[in-house]
């Protein structure tokens, strides 16, 4: 998504230098949503990163709670 927007973004560019506005304008703004688009998933990434580790680590602590509770018994 990002090397899209960075590819409608220079044609924009070069469409205002062709004086097609209604052209540029529309290329900017589907660069825009591109950009968009591709901060959402990294964003979505590192969030699925972050709660895998939470859950591992959950995991991990429940397992030593475990094991202390059954010593104790």
């Amino acid at each position: 998504e990002l090397r899209e927007a960075r590819d409608k973004l220079t044609a924009a560019r070069a469409a205002v230098q062709q004086e097609k506005m209604n052209q540029a304008k529309r290329l900017a703004e589907e660069s825009r949503v591109n950009a968009e688009l591709a901060s959402a998933k990294t964003a979505e990434l590192k969030a699925k990163a972050v709660n895998d580790e939470m859950k591992k680590s959950t995991d991990t602590l429940e397992d030593e709670m475990d094991r202390n509770t059954g010593a104790q018994l």
